[in-house]
């Protein structure tokens, strides 16, 4: 049971390294002629990966601590709940101890959140500082007709 969740936790750590690799691609592709703007007036590029990935840091931590504290409510409603499915199919009345929060489990689960945010971001946020401002700025309906003459 415990391998089987363990297994069930990487995968969903898995769907939310492409869920939020996906949210800061069309993040960037949406801000592209901010980027564009940002870059022709100086802003250096480390300072464009560095602007996604506090954001990365940011909503990460802010997911991290909302997940603990929902994961410890839920825990508890699901410790009662088993109590009452035990006490049905097993005719007596078990001791149901509350859900314990551990306070290693939940620093161990709030960086992985934010370690899981940065790496998803990671790519798109370097790919936002690789920007090349002329590229940015230029028309995307020009490029459209360009191409469709040429």
């Amino acid at each position: 049971m415990r391998v089987g969740l363990t297994i069930t936790s990487f995968t969903a750590l898995l769907v939310g390294i492409y869920i939020i690799f996906n949210s800061f691609t069309i993040a960037v592709n949406q801000r592209w002629k901010e980027i564009g703007i940002l870059r022709a007036v100086g802003v250096e590029r480390r300072n464009i990966n560095r602007m996604f990935l506090c954001e990365a840091f940011l909503m990460g931590a802010l997911g991290s601590a909302i997940g603990i504290a929902a994961g410890y409510y839920l825990a508890g409603i699901g410790v009662k709940v088993m109590a009452n499915m035990a006490s049905s199919v097993y005719a007596s009345c078990p001791l149901s101890t509350p859900a314990v929060f551990r306070i290693q489990y939940a620093i161990t689960s709030f960086t992985l959140g934010i370690a899981t945010s940065l790496f998803g971001a990671w790519f798109p946020a370097r790919a936002a500082s690789q920007l090349d401002p002329t590229l940015a700025l230029h028309n995307i309906e020009a490029r459209k007709r360009e191409a469709v003459l040429g």
